[in-house]
């Protein structure tokens, strides 16, 4: 099957972090994941690894919390956004958040960069669901 190249995972709560990586593996969504528990370093990272991130044969999937210090997930959307490069057909940025706001929902169809918001922790059947999509929709 199938599988994403890179996975980057931007939450404060390194447990989640660590629950989400391990789900991750388990069902054989990625190839690399890499972790952040703030988004200030994930933008510089983004930032300097921007052409070699594009440069994959599958989007990068990103998969952003809204409630962080600092930066929260709205400014890392706003952020992003404005890289010279970005493309939503490199990158694919899914909101993870434990936010049962609906204001939350409704902002986050406002962004095009934003895939999907979907309920903290991630799950083996979600993960191989947007596999089968991203993968079936790409050979039509």
């Amino acid at each position: 099957m199938k599988k994403f190249s890179t996975v980057i995972l931007v939450d404060d709560d390194k447990i989640i972090n660590y629950i989400n990586e391990k789900t991750i593996k388990l069902t054989g969504f990625a190839e690399n994941i890499i972790a952040f528990d703030n988004a200030t370093e994930t933008i510089s990272f983004m930032q300097e690894n921007c052409h070699k991130l594009c440069s994959t044969p599958t989007p990068v999937v990103v998969f952003l919390d809204l409630n962080m210090p600092v930066i929260d997930g709205w400014e890392f959307l706003e952020s992003v956004k404005k890289f010279p490069n970005y493309s939503t057909t490199a990158c694919k940025i899914y909101i993870l958040s434990s936010s049962i706001d609906p204001m939350d929902f409704e902002k986050a169809k406002e962004y095009e960069i934003v895939q999907d918001f979907i309920s903290k922790p991630l799950t083996k059947e979600y993960l191989q669901e947007l596999l089968q999509k991203s993968f079936v929709e790409d050979s039509v």
